[in-house]
């Protein structure tokens, strides 16, 4: 697979003579390989055949490549796509949120803290039960 990123224009393009279109760990079933992978072996397994690993790969190189533009403003593009959710949906919580962005509770978390260190949003507890926690996007995170 290659992946070109153009600075300039911030353009991707995705070469690969793989085909995309078939899942490839459906039920422990890797169609590419035509086996169980549980039974696949070291010498008959051939990784860079996977289209799972090929489009997780792309996808770490998009992020990296998006990373390197929001650097300049301070945030990551987890990060942005909080501030952007929080912006479109409003006030919600971070469970919700953290499901809507299928993020686990834990990498949610991690990603509030800078986030509200740097008063980008603000957590707010729930006026009706005290134990929910809400996220609001402040003044300066409709800015960013």
């Amino acid at each position: 697979m290659h992946i070109r990123l153009n600075a300039m224009t911030r353009e991707i393009r995705f070469h690969s003579d793989r085909n995309f279109n078939v899942p490839c760990y459906r039920k422990g079933i890797c169609p590419k390989m035509g086996t169980s992978m549980a039974r696949t072996t070291a010498k008959s397994a051939k990784l860079e055949d996977c289209n799972c690993l090929a489009v997780r790969q792309a996808a770490r190189h998009v992020t990296q490549f998006y990373d390197r533009f929001l650097a300049k403003i301070g945030i990551r593009t987890t990060q942005f796509a909080i501030l952007d959710h929080l912006r479109k949906s409003g006030p919600m919580t971070v469970n919700a949120l953290a499901t809507e962005l299928v993020m686990d509770r834990t990498t949610m978390g991690r990603n509030i803290l800078p986030l509200q260190r740097d008063g980008l949003v603000a957590v707010v507890t729930d006026e009706t039960d005290r134990r929910r926690r809400g996220l609001i996007l402040t003044e300066a995170g409709c800015r960013a």
